[in-house]
């Protein structure tokens, strides 16, 4: 690894965390633009989730929502 982010040779070598769930949702939906950016949405949405609880338990009902509304408008988030 000579440079960062490392993407690897092949398809053997690349992040499973990625790949795998693209290709669940490949198998599933067939070959389409939203069986690959399913997994992408479906983490963004996770993160909002687990930003809220975080912040629920840290700052109050408030700070979560601010928090969850600013990380939802952020459109960079879903695109990873």
């Amino acid at each position: 690894m000579s440079h960062i982010p490392y993407v690897g040779r092949s398809h053997w070598t690349l992040r499973h965390t990625l790949v795998i769930p693209m290709a669940i949702m490949r198998s599933l939906f067939g070959n389409g633009l939203p069986a690959l950016l399913l997994p992408s949405i479906l983490a963004a949405i996770g993160c909002i989730a687990v930003l809220t609880f975080w912040t629920w338990r840290a700052a109050g009902l408030a700070a979560a929502a601010l928090a969850a509304a600013t990380q939802a408008a952020q459109g960079e988030l879903a695109s990873y």
